[in-house]
């Protein structure tokens, strides 16, 4: 029986887990980001929502703010993910 299960791959996160969930800065973030860029087709963020707080959603918009202004980056959601794998 076939469930059509696809994998969406998270290939950067916003967090350090070694000795507990600390928020990369963003220089760090940043530079693995433009890292990927360049050696990705499709690069996918986990933000992790437990760990989340004021700092890394006021990164988060600032870092999508910035994201938007680009036509080189197109956002997607699953939807568009799944329809083009």
């Amino acid at each position: 029986m076939g469930y059509g299960f696809r994998e969406l791959s998270v290939t950067l996160d916003l967090f350090h887990w070694k000795g507990g969930a600390v928020m990369k800065t963003p220089g760090e973030f940043i530079g693995e980001l433009m890292e990927e860029l360049n050696q990705l087709d499709t690069v996918g963020i986990m933000l992790h929502h437990k760990v989340m707080d004021e700092t890394a959603f006021g990164f988060l918009g600032l870092l999508l703010d910035e994201l938007r202004r680009s036509k080189a980056i197109r956002f997607h959601t699953f939807q568009s993910l799944l329809k083009a794998t």
